[in-house]
């Protein structure tokens, strides 16, 4: 686990992935500044949860003064690689990482992690009732709604993560390293994000970056003859 004690970190966007990153961050003793694009009004509620840290933050925009004196960005999966605060840490050299990054960080037990274009939330929720079935310790979170972030304090020793993924939370990843990692299927999608179909591909087979030959890799036959195959560790 990384030290974050006395960072400074900053969290782009304040949905309840920001929220939950920001929390982590604080408890573990890093000085954080959250920067959203949206009207304080409508992150009102969220503030409150963050008000016992003494978080600093700004609404309605992202400014160069905020964003330029961190020691690590944080941003959340909704948030454009192209947004402001990350072309300033990419023009400064300051590293940028997701929520799911940061939870990965913190987390001792293993990752199951499912993603695809479609039935990854079935996929999630019917791996998490069988190891539930089984009499495991079962943590199902990620794009399924509840962030790992938040997730992260509730993990014992004997507990497993089930985690949805999606293509925008492998963009970011650096050491994300799940034990069984499950690629379901990929068909057109959000190339409101990516710039086409063998871009998608190529974030959504991020999932098997950082295996080792200890870990499982659980690929769709129809991927057999992709180039990417190649790139998978064996």
């Amino acid at each position: 686990m990384k030290n974050f004690k006395g960072k400074k970190a900053l969290v782009v966007g304040l949905g309840i992935s920001g929220q939950c990153a920001a929390e982590l961050l604080a408890k573990n003793g890093a000085i954080v500044k959250i920067t959203d694009s949206s009207s304080e009004e409508a992150a009102a509620k969220r503030l409150e949860k963050l008000a016992d840290y003494h978080i600093q933050y700004e609404f309605g925009g992202h400014s160069f003064e905020f964003c330029r004196d961190v020691d690590i960005v944080v941003t959340s999966p909704g948030v454009s690689i192209d947004s402001l605060p990350l072309k300033i840490a990419e023009e400064r050299n300051i590293p940028v990482i997701g929520e799911l990054e940061l939870a990965s960080e913190f987390c001792k037990v293993p990752i199951i992690a499912i993603t695809g274009t479609n039935g990854k939330s079935t996929v999630t929720e019917l791996i998490g009732n069988i190891l539930s079935c089984a009499g495991h310790n079962v943590c199902v979170c990620g794009n399924i709604g509840n962030p790992f972030c938040g997730e992260i304090e509730a993990l014992g020793k004997d507990s497993v993560v089930v985690l949805e993924v999606s293509s925008f939370q492998l963009e970011t990843i650096k050491s994300f390293r799940p034990h069984i990692a499950i690629l379901l299927n990929v068909t057109a999608d959000h190339y409101d994000r990516h710039r086409n179909l063998e871009n998608y591909k190529d974030e959504k087979f991020k999932i098997f970056l950082n295996q080792t030959k200890k870990d499982w890799a659980v690929i769709n036959s129809s991927f057999k003859n992709d180039r990417r195959i190649a790139s998978i560790k064996s």
